[in-house]
């Protein structure tokens, strides 16, 4: 899909903050409220913007330790990691890379011991798991 300027435009409002009304997009671009609408349709139906999210504070909600675990795991075993490991409350993603670690894993959790029993219990004890190395954000 070829983007215009106004395109651009919008997806950038919308990034900064995508609860943004149709009706400020409309008067910041300088187009009409129902044009707004066309194109974030548009944008939608050509999966050039895949879905509105959520930016939580997970500090105010009681976990504020942030933290990614790189983990190296044997290659035929790998795909057990994602059968199981779920994505709940405190792993937000787990995501395959490329590189020295075969997945990254994104955690919030309220404490440095919470931390340890999912690094050691939940992940470094399933089968295949050869390594994960914590990495907190500050």
């Amino acid at each position: 899909m070829d983007l215009d300027e106004t395109d651009v435009k919008l997806i950038d409002f919308l990034t900064k903050d995508s609860s943004i009304s149709y009706t400020e997009l409309a008067k910041q671009l300088d187009i009409s409220d129902v044009a707004i609408k066309k194109r974030i349709d548009k944008l939608l139906s050509n999966k050039v913007i895949e879905r509105f999210s959520l930016e939580v504070n997970y500090k105010e909600m009681g976990r504020p330790v942030h933290a990614f675990m790189l983990l190296k795991c044997i290659p035929s075993e790998s795909d057990r990691l994602k059968q199981n490991i779920s994505v709940n409350s405190e792993i937000l993603r787990i995501m395959p890379t490329i590189g020295e670690y075969d997945y990254m894993i994104e955690v919030v959790t309220k404490d440095v011991e919470s931390l340890r029993k999912i690094a050691e219990e939940q992940v470094g004890s399933i089968r295949g798991v050869i390594q994960v190395r914590t990495v907190l954000v500050v």
